[in-house]
């Protein structure tokens, strides 16, 4: 059910003004990252076209998107940028997979169908002394 939610089409990088200003604003996230941690890794849950993580790479993050959305398929072109296909409900559930120094989850809270228990568990993908920066819309 969510798969056809989440079926789209992929964006090609600066194809709109919208796309160039996510990039600007993923590049202004991670240099505000940078004031409160040196680690120059994030994984970004939600990361929709993805298009955004090119602004963390530009700044010399080691990036990872979350993001069940095909979209993000446009970023072939950028094969150091690591994109996970799955929603962030089923990653938490898996095992095996790598804690990061810094995650990032902007305007996805809103998407999630058990927020709390989300954010529980996102204490398992943050490394000791790293941080969690939530960013959603307020209504």
């Amino acid at each position: 059910m969510l798969s056809k939610l989440y079926e789209s089409s992929p964006v090609e990088p600066d194809s709109s003004e919208l796309e160039k200003k996510r990039v600007d604003r993923y590049r202004n996230i991670g240099a505000f990252i940078s004031l409160f941690s040196r680690s120059r890794e994030v994984l970004d849950i939600g990361s929709g076209t993805g298009i955004g993580l090119i602004g963390f790479k530009d700044i010399g993050f080691k990036v990872t998107g979350l993001e069940p959305d095909g979209r993000s398929k446009s970023l072939k072109h950028h094969p150091d940028i690591d994109i996970i296909s799955e929603n962030i409900e089923d990653f938490l559930r898996g095992s095996g997979y790598e804690t990061f120094n810094v995650v990032t989850m902007i305007h996805v809270l809103e998407h999630i169908y058990q927020p709390r228990k989300v954010i529980d568990g996102l204490s398992k993908l943050i490394k000791d002394e790293g941080f969690f920066m939530l960013k959603s819309l307020i209504f």
